[in-house]
């Protein structure tokens, strides 16, 4: 199964993909994955500096949301780029817990792309499917 694919003929000027997972835990992770192959190119990122986060929401999708703000949030924030997730879902899967490790942005080091400045609620979805678990993700650059 493949992690994410992107998707030009939606929006002009952001970036739009699907995520896939055979489990919740491994869509969250590919679409984290995704959300950072927009800003940087993630082989020049080292994984040296670890994040915890704890997040909670009333839904899955909203729970989706919020992650990949986070990670939005956290490269604007922490100036740090986040390419290594490890996932854990508490209370019916409303409730996330995540190890993300990455590295400080170095513009001289980093193959940086693009500057997300957030998720967009345009098409967004997340939904279970006969092979896992699949969202659709626009990032507002």
């Amino acid at each position: 199964m493949k992690k994410y694919e992107y998707d030009d003929s939606v929006a002009i000027g952001d970036c739009a993909y699907h995520a896939f997972g055979q489990t919740l835990e491994e869509l969250f992770v590919n679409a984290g994955l995704a959300a950072t192959e927009c800003m940087v190119d993630p082989d020049t990122v080292d994984a040296d500096q670890e994040q915890e986060i704890e997040l909670s929401a009333d839904s899955e999708s909203n729970l989706l949301y919020e992650w990949l703000e986070e990670i939005v949030y956290l490269k604007d924030a922490e100036d740090i780029f986040l390419t290594d997730f490890q996932i854990e879902f508490l209370d019916g899967n409303k409730k996330l817990r995540a190890k993300a490790r990455g590295e400080k942005i170095n513009p001289q080091k980093h193959g940086i792309k693009a500057d997300v400045k957030a998720v967009t609620m345009y098409r967004f979805d997340l939904k279970k499917t006969e092979e896992g678990w699949e969202a659709f993700i626009v990032l507002d650059l």
